[in-house]
């Protein structure tokens, strides 16, 4: 794995734990304030997901970079 594989991979992943803790914090928060259970138990859910959707629409634009792009090689 070259260090730009190695820091993409970082990167997802940090996503992903920041998205998975703004959803433990939402579910935290509007139960204390609005007493609504039923927002807290879509945002534990659905965060963790968003965050790996973004994660994956990172790497899949980074796939299409490297496929589609030619690299440029001089002509000595």
């Amino acid at each position: 794995m070259s260090d730009n594989d190695v820091s993409l991979a970082r990167k997802m992943h940090l996503v992903w734990i920041l998205g998975s803790l703004v959803a433990i914090i939402i579910a935290i928060v509007i139960p204390i304030v609005k007493g609504d259970f039923d927002w807290a138990f879509i945002s534990v859910i659905a965060m963790p997901f968003l965050g790996t959707f973004f994660a994956q629409r990172r790497t899949k634009l980074r796939l299409k970079t490297l496929l589609w792009e030619k690299p440029y090689h001089p002509q000595d």
